[in-house]
């Protein structure tokens, strides 16, 4: 017969592997799991644009966790090729590749970012609840992203990116490349 005072693990807080220890050393598993897991999504984003730079800068630093790969289209512009998306289209707009592996572009693109970030996770839940914002934002995003070259101060695709004049992009016709 079974008294009960052995093989007590189950009633003294059941299985150890289910068990969180706190020892006082500041260690945030979740965050290590999170870290191990590598990347949730991907944006592919302008890196010769200056006012990408600082937004995307600031979404890096709070991406503690490193849920989201950050590739710049303006140092790899054939990033997007895989995914059936040219180099104009990928500086036309902003795109992602999400948890599932879809493609995403325009707002989509930043609910999949914004979803892994402190702080921005609580935006897209309220967006895509609310009727008709999201659609309102894509439309906001749609013309700045027409007209983000004048917001930057430039004034032309230029070869290699959409933030870049043509003169910045290449080297001149005829000029000697350094080695």
């Amino acid at each position: 017969g079974d008294d009960g005072a052995g093989g007590g693990s189950e009633a003294a807080g059941g299985d150890a592997a289910a068990r969180t220890l706190d020892y006082g050393g500041g260690v945030d598993l979740a965050r290590c799991e999170a870290r191990a897991a590598g990347p949730v999504v991907e944006l592919f984003w302008d890196g010769g644009c200056p006012l990408c730079r600082r937004e995307i800068g600031y979404y890096q630093r709070l991406d503690v966790d490193g849920r989201v790969a950050w590739t710049d289209i303006d140092a790899a512009p054939e990033a997007l090729q895989p995914h059936g998306v040219s180099q104009e289209e990928a500086m036309a707009r902003i795109h992602a590749i999400g948890g599932r592996g879809q493609l995403l572009s325009g707002v989509p693109a930043f609910l999949a970012v914004w979803e892994q970030l402190p702080y921005w996770r609580l935006l897209p839940p309220l967006l895509t609840a609310a009727p008709g914002a999201v659609p309102l934002a894509e439309a906001a995003y749609r013309l700045f992203a027409r007209h983000r070259l004048s917001v930057t101060g430039r004034r032309s695709l230029g070869a290699a990116t959409a933030c870049r004049p043509p003169s910045a992009a290449a080297p001149a016709a005829g000029s000697a490349e350094p080695k």
